[in-house]
């Protein structure tokens, strides 16, 4: 049979700084438990539970996370929202949801929705999981990790490319050079990838003013 320190409590919250009673009661429920996931929905929650946590000894077993909570729909909390994230501070975005059981709360529907959508993007772009999946092609021999995934560094780089230049800034090559199309004419390399890769090139160079070279060596005859 399982025992209570058995038990994984995913949403709790320690205590709200509106009523902060009882926190010995909490403290003796942290230490008896298997582990927890606290949430805070204000920057006194969360800064008061951080310090609760480093106090009692429980950052092994009480881990943070942070939400905007569908009652208060708070959109300046977004911010605050980030920042934990940027600097680690919590283990996951909490507090994401609807709640629509009263009147006053179907009437802030709109604002539920806008802070659902700002926590969930904010969510994907700190998920390393997700944007390895989304966005990366890994097979069994390679792999990438938080280290080599930052979304705000490579949201915040400049991937504009200098046109002011008289060498090549797109370079266009073919790891499948032999492939084709069911409208392909063998021997034909216009009407394949190749072919395809020259129209590229051609429309970058002529709508939008790159300097591109289309490099046609073959690299999949013979020892591929």
């Amino acid at each position: 049979m399982l025992g209570f320190s058995s038990f994984f409590d995913a949403h709790f919250h320690l205590f709200s700084t509106k009523n902060v009673k009882n926190v010995e009661i909490n403290a003796e429920f942290c230490q008896k438990i298997g582990g927890g996931c606290s949430c805070g929905v204000s920057k006194d929650d969360f800064f008061t539970q951080k310090a609760f946590i480093q106090q009692n000894n429980l950052s092994s077993k009480i881990k943070l996370c942070y939400g905007i909570h569908p009652w208060y729909g708070d959109f300046s909390q977004v911010d605050f929202l980030e920042l934990l994230l940027k600097g680690d501070e919590i283990c996951a975005v909490g507090e994401t949801g609807f709640d629509l059981f009263t009147p006053e709360l179907k009437e802030k529907l709109e604002i539920q929705k806008i802070c659902w959508n700002a926590q969930l993007e904010l969510a994907k772009l700190n998920d390393v999981d997700y944007l390895r999946q989304k966005y990366f092609q890994c097979d069994s021999t390679t792999t990438i990790d938080s280290s080599e995934i930052n979304a705000e560094k490579l949201l915040g780089m400049d991937m504009s490319v200098d046109k002011n230049t008289d060498a090549p800034t797109i370079l266009i090559y073919h790891t499948h050079s032999q492939e084709g199309y069911v409208d392909s004419v063998e021997g034909d390399l216009s009407t394949t990838v190749v072919g395809l890769g020259e129209y590229l090139a051609q429309l970058l160079r002529e709508k939008y003013g790159f300097n591109v070279l289309h490099h046609e060596g073959v690299y999949d005859k013979g020892d591929r």
